[in-house]
């Protein structure tokens, strides 16, 4: 079954007030209890305010497609500095330059999108099983501009 994910597609920028949530977003620091400020508070004035999304955002060197309502997205909308910091700098201090990168669960494509940023020579594999987060990676994968240093199969295939 095809799901329609046309809307999210749209080349929608956040509104005014939803940016400057972001801007505060930004600003918060990686201290217990404090960082969770953009989940417990930014995200949830960004919601009453009526700011659903879908976004296309700019996120560290790339830009992705989010839903600043959801879990995993409204981190990225808010605090992407934050979303998996310690892993990330982890692997980006010892990934080879031409490595190979399976991203199995991509969900968007953050970890994909910031390794395609930093090595343009890496091989990537995205693999996302739900069919509408696997549009949104596409659609994520198609406006960064790496479709062919991308292969990203709904089910795990690789070939």
């Amino acid at each position: 079954m095809k799901i329609n994910t046309n809307h999210l597609f749209s080349n929608q920028k956040p509104p005014f007030l939803s940016n400057c949530l972001r801007f505060i977003g930004k600003l918060v620091p990686n201290i217990k209890y404090i960082r969770a400020i953009p989940n417990r508070i930014l995200k949830p004035i960004n919601s009453l305010l009526g700011f659903k999304g879908p976004y296309i955002v700019k996120i560290d060197e790339f830009y992705m497609c989010l839903l600043p309502e959801e879990c995993v997205d409204g981190n990225l909308y808010f605090s992407a500095h934050l979303y998996d910091r310690k892993e990330i700098l982890f692997l980006l201090k010892r990934f080879p330059k031409d490595g190979v990168l399976i991203d199995a669960g991509a969900y968007k494509g953050y970890w994909s999108l910031k390794f395609a940023c930093r090595y343009p020579n890496a091989m990537i594999y995205a693999i996302e099983p739900n069919p509408y987060v696997f549009d949104v990676l596409k659609f994520n994968i198609q406006i960064n501009g790496y479709k062919n240093k991308y292969c990203s199969n709904q089910f795990g295939i690789i070939g």
